[in-house]
C-alpha cells in the first residue's frame, strides 16, 4: 500500500506495469486477472483516462455494458477529447 503514496513520477511506473501486466492477461484469456491489474493501475494514477478505458474496454467485451459505459464516462471525465472512448461509449448506446 505504501506504493501507492509514492511520487506521481514512480507510480506512473507502477501504472504502466500494471496496464501492460493487464493486456498480456487479456491476450492470454485471463479476463479476471486483466481487471485486476487495471484496477491497480487506476490506484496508482487515478486520474489518467487510460486505465479506465482499458478496464470500460475488457467489461465491453465480456458483455457488462453498464459498467463498461461506466469507465468510459470515467475516462471521458479526466480528457473530455479522448475520442476512442467517446467511440465504445456510442456504441453502448
Amino acid at each position: 500500500d505504501r506504493l501507492f503514496e509514492a511520487p506521481r513520477q514512480i507510480r506512473g511506473n507502477w501504472w504502466a506495469e500494471h496496464l501492460s501486466r493487464g493486456m498480456l492477461m487479456w491476450e492470454r484469456g485471463r479476463i479476471g486477472d486483466a481487471e485486476r491489474a487495471f484496477g491497480r493501475a487506476i490506484r496508482f494514477i487515478p486520474d489518467d483516462p487510460v486505465a479506465y478505458y482499458t478496464l470500460g474496454w475488457v467489461l465491453q467485451r465480456t458483455g457488462r455494458g453498464e459498467a463498461a459505459r461506466e469507465q468510459y464516462e470515467r475516462s471521458l471525465g479526466f480528457a473530455p477529447e479522448f475520442d476512442l472512448a467517446r467511440k465504445r461509449l456510442a456504441e453502448l448506446r
